[in-house]
């Protein structure tokens, strides 16, 4: 009867990943990736991971269904950064800025719409905010995604602004993200 948040957190796309040993030709490469037979079979082991995460989502999504919270509550799927191979995670090429962003629940949020805009992590709260009728404070650098999602506007934002201090090591790298670079 109460309003409820829940976050769940998943690692199984993180490496290593499993050994692929089965056929490589039905493996789509990345565009980014040599097409190599063990670059393939690196991304069938990513594959495997992604299956396990979709089962465990179809666990959450099917409780949703059976507790009939489903019809009025926002989920929400993100991730922190782009894909674990070369040119991706751990820069700010398109690869490694990338992420998932899946948001499924009532009005606005249904309908399997793609909107291809340029959005930040830090545009979800502000998101939130907006769609509980609270007042986004005018500090908070995100955006609400309701008039987009709507289809009020077609872009929230020009540009979008990158930073990664520290992954393995210490090595600071800016970038901005536009429509066009």
């Amino acid at each position: 009867r109460k309003p409820f948040f829940a976050m769940v957190g998943f690692n199984e796309t993180h490496r290593p990943f499993p050994s692929y040993d089965g056929p490589i030709d039905r493996i789509k490469p990345l565009p980014y990736l040599p097409d190599e037979p063990d670059v393939r079979r690196d991304i069938g082991g990513l594959n495997i991971l992604i299956r396990r995460m979709d089962e465990s989502i179809g666990c959450i999504l099917d409780t949703l269904e059976e507790t009939g919270l489903d019809e009025d509550t926002l989920l929400i799927y993100t991730t922190d950064h782009g894909i674990a191979f070369p040119g991706a995670k751990a820069t700010l090429f398109d690869p490694g800025i990338e992420v998932a962003l899946l948001m499924r629940g009532p009005e606005p949020f249904c309908g399997g719409r793609v909107i291809n805009a340029l959005l930040s992590n830090v545009d979800i709260m502000p998101t939130i905010l907006d769609l509980c009728g609270i007042p986004i404070p005018v500090e908070v650098q995100g955006k609400s995604m309701l008039p987009l999602i709507r289809g009020e506007i077609d872009r929230i934002r020009s540009e979008v602004y990158l930073e990664l201090t520290y992954h393995a090591a210490y090595d600071p790298i800016r970038g901005v993200r536009t429509e066009r670079y």
